[in-house]
């Protein structure tokens, strides 16, 4: 008989940690099951000769009112835990039709800084937009960027993408603004125009426009992921590292516990997964468990699009912007961009974004050195054979627009799907697996239609970015989930 638990936490990623951490101030003793060696999941990092970095790209939004911030209260935590620090310089690299890249900093229109107004100068300058297209680009962006709360709400309901809602609206649109707005979706939400909730897509950019996109946690993410785990420690809960899950345990219809890959018996009436909602329904629990419908329906639902990884130790500080985008009206994606690229299609340009991670947090080199973060969109799939050409490209591009970096290269490392993959869930699926934040922001599955936290069998919940939270981005909705998974545990109405 293995030994007994009240809850079974799988995963210690964000999501797992911040629920467990919540349940253990609650008086609960949760058991988290890890099958790394450390915890953290996406947000795990390392330490290489006095920098701090993550293996994956960090980019928080929004930075004022991040739920990190009601997670901190919730734990009955000061400010400091939360403290995210907001870009303050960002640059941004455009190729127009002219052909040649162009190059505009302090561009300042996403960055939601409450003591400026947006500057739509630097676009224009960027775009090369004449006097007649100027107040077109404003009023389309403005149409977005101030769209009331309710009219967002029915957009909700209605369920339907962006480019639909474009389609709708028949702007008088510059195609510089189209090709924009399309970047926007690649960069921000790692999804295509014409898949992405446009509720979703108007609530990100409003929270980057308003509150600040692109920020980063003082200390490292890793420091966030610690800090939830001293507290759930110091609360009675217990953690398991090293240890995979082979299978969740279902009796009579009901939660039972979990089994090891080496054949351990750990037995719980509650398991809460953040193991990704693919490889908890289809592989642990497995499909003959559920009702054909729900298991139609979780087949159906789609990971987010893969981000490349690629951190780069600069010897001095040659960089003078915190966060930096370039694209071209050719890099960004749509679903059918998208596709030729997964069969082998090789595009002139890709979508870029960078941090200059030292900018933000001095702390994260050592004296006098830099550390810069970059990546590009790319296919989930861990097996895609072109992630290493779009880190190619990417770092082209790069290099191009900010020569100063080639001299000062001390090293740098890559990653992407395939290590996601190997760090976070398992692939049950074609195209799963290796996606940056679980499942994307797409009709059907965000805001009103996410998941749910609560599967069909009794004492089996979802928590993480694939089910629980209600909208917003990678972080931003994993505390949300955990945040009401732990609520609705403790019987808290949520």
């Amino acid at each position: 008989m293995g030994k007994a638990h009240e809850i079974i936490i799988i995963g210690g990623g964000l999501g797992g940690l911040a629920c467990g951490a919540l349940l253990a101030k609650k008086g609960y003793k949760p058991l988290i099951v890890e099958m790394n060696d450390e915890i953290g999941g996406r947000v795990l990092g390392a330490t290489e000769d006095g920098f701090i970095y993550d293996y994956f790209p960090i980019g928080l939004t929004p930075v004022r009112g991040h739920r990190l911030e009601l997670l901190a209260t919730e734990l009955g935590l000061d400010k400091d835990f939360s403290k995210i620090i907001g870009p303050q310089r960002a640059s941004f690299g455009y190729r127009g039709p002219s052909g040649n890249w162009k190059v505009v900093n302090d561009v300042n229109i996403l960055l939601g800084k409450p003591d400026e107004t947006p500057d739509m100068n630097h676009l224009f300058e960027l775009w090369s937009l004449s006097e007649d297209e100027q107040p077109k680009a404003v009023s389309i962006l403005a149409d977005i960027f101030l769209k009331p709360p309710e009219e967002i709400l029915k957009l909700d309901e209605e369920d339907i993408t962006f480019q639909q809602y474009l389609d709708r609206m028949n702007y008088d649109m510059p195609s510089a603004v189209y090709n924009f707005l399309g970047f926007y979706a690649n960069m921000a939400m790692v999804e295509p125009i014409d898949l992405v909730s446009a509720a979703e897509y108007i609530r990100i950019a409003q929270d980057s426009f308003n509150n600040g996109g692109g920020g980063y946690p003082e200390g490292s993410m890793m420091r966030v992921a610690n800090q939830l785990l001293d507290i759930f420690v110091q609360n009675g809960g217990a953690v398991q590292t090293g240890t995979k899950i082979e299978k969740i345990i279902i009796e009579d219809g009901k939660v039972a516990g979990v089994r090891t890959v080496k054949g351990e018996e750990l037995h719980s009436p509650l398991v809460i997964s953040s193991a990704g909602i693919h490889p908890t329904v289809l592989k642990l629990a497995g499909e003959e468990y559920f009702e054909q419908s729900y298991v139609e329906y979780v087949k159906k639902l789609q990971p987010a699009w893969g981000l490349t990884s690629q951190v780069y130790f600069l010897k001095e500080p040659v960089l003078n912007f915190d966060i930096a985008v370039a694209y071209s009206d050719d890099a960004w994606w749509d679903l059918e961009k998208y596709q030729r690229v997964e069969n082998g299609y090789e595009p002139q340009d890709v979508v870029i974004y960078a941090q200059v991670m030292t900018n933000y947090d001095p702390s994260l080199a050592p004296p006098g050195k830099q550390l810069l973060s970059a990546g590009t969109i790319c296919p989930s799939d861990r097996d895609s054979k072109s992630i290493s050409m779009l880190i190619e490209k990417t770092e082209k591009i790069l290099f191009e627009l900010w020569p100063e970096i080639v001299p000062v290269l001390e090293s740098k490392r890559y990653a992407g799907p395939a290590e996601v993959c190997n760090l976070t869930r398992d692939r049950v699926i074609y195209g799963q697996g290796g996606e940056c934040m679980g499942l994307g922001q797409a009709v059907g599955q965000s805001g009103l239609h996410r998941p749910k936290a609560q599967t069909p069998i009794d004492g089996l919940l979802l928590v993480g970015i694939d089910a629980g939270g209600v909208e917003g981005m990678g972080v931003h909705q994993s505390v949300h989930s955990a945040i009401k998974v732990a609520n609705h545990v403790a019987g808290v109405p949520v």
